[in-house]
């Protein structure tokens, strides 16, 4: 637990944890950079898959401020004004272009972080270089690797989101200090959940969707 962020509104903190704490664990115990304030990390590229979702604006956020180079994967035009707002450098829309196209014209970068899983997931190994960092947050990246990179060595992790009250205070911090906002998508009341579901599940929500049970 921590206390609630003095900047953020009940609704705007009930969009934090969750998707913060996992962008945080993604990024800072699950690749090679380790921390805020990493030397060694300053300036290496991270492309993030679904950058507008939930966990994707945290990550965009997160990397920025650790000083790295963030390419973000989005869905629309809008989304390349947001993402390149909260600190991403450059945008690959994947309704124009593939991850795999993507890698053909382009360095690949040290870390993917990955929040979509399937076809994107298994087009994410085609971006990452040699001994870098793949990372899911969906489904195992090994089980995704293309037959014609069965050679390329990348470390490569799936894994769940455990609580943790002093990463979330980290986080909180950082709201407090400007650093880092929340967005929140939509706001919907109890008896409309089936609403809040079709647009969480839509695919298109930019961070969280809030179900509030009561004002």
């Amino acid at each position: 637990m921590a206390l609630n962020p003095e900047k953020l509104s009940w609704t705007e903190a009930a969009s934090v944890p969750v998707s913060a704490v996992t962008a945080w664990q993604a990024l800072f115990k699950h690749t090679e950079v380790h921390g805020l304030d990493d030397p060694v990390s300053k300036g290496k590229r991270i492309l993030i898959t679904a950058a507008a979702g939930g966990c994707g604006v945290w990550l965009v956020q997160l990397a920025k401020i650790a000083r790295l180079e963030v390419v973000a994967q989005i869905g629309s035009p809008q989304n390349d004004h947001f993402v390149k707002e909260l600190g991403a450098a450059e945008t690959v829309n994947y309704r124009t272009t593939s991850l795999k196209q993507w890698a053909e014209t382009n360095e690949p970068v040290d870390i993917v972080v990955d929040c979509v899983g399937g076809k994107t997931l298994e087009e994410a190994w085609y971006c990452v270089k040699d001994h870098g960092s793949l990372i899911s947050i969906v489904e195992p990246p090994g089980v995704k690797k293309p037959e014609g990179l069965k050679a390329k060595e990348a470390k490569n992790e799936f894994f769940n989101m455990y609580p943790s009250g002093q990463q979330l205070e980290e986080i909180s911090k950082l709201i407090n200090e400007g650093r880092c906002q929340t967005i929140v998508d939509s706001v919907w009341a109890f008896e409309e959940f089936k609403g809040a579901l079709e647009r969480l599940n839509g695919g298109h929500a930019r961070d969280k969707v809030v179900d509030r049970i009561a004002q």
